[in-house]
């Protein structure tokens, strides 16, 4: 935004400065010839004039353009970062599930481990 008030500026002020020349070009006309000759630099004035105008109201647009691709750029990278943020949530979710089960599996075992010894230990006492 910065770039954009520069650039805002510097437009006003050839703007200015061409208006300011052409005046005095115009004014300071004593004679006929002088008139011609002054016409003749009062219309180089006012084609230069257009010409910078022309060039920085270019380079403004391009300028604009850039920053408003920097501005994507950013957003999309903002968006990549936030479902790599979710996938590695995700990923823990994942895990966590997947350790539980294992622990789970582990406690089914043993439980049905510590139950079947139990069972052969109470028919052997019993016989």
């Amino acid at each position: 935004m910065a770039l954009y008030k520069s650039f805002t500026y510097l437009l006003t002020s050839a703007t200015t400065t061409t208006a300011t020349t052409t005046t005095a070009t115009t004014t300071t006309t004593a004679a006929a010839a002088a008139t011609t000759a002054t016409a003749t630099t009062a219309t180089t004035a006012t084609a230069t004039t257009t010409l910078i105008t022309t060039i920085m109201t270019t380079i403004l647009v391009l300028l604009l353009c850039v920053y408003r691709e920097a501005e994507k750029t950013k957003l999309l990278i903002s968006s990549e970062r936030q479902k790599v943020v979710e996938k590695e949530a995700e990923t823990e979710r994942k895990r966590a599930i997947i350790g539980l089960y294992h622990i789970t599996t582990i406690f089914h075992v043993t439980t049905r481990h510590v139950t079947t010894t139990a069972t052969a230990t109470t028919t052997t006492t019993t016989t």
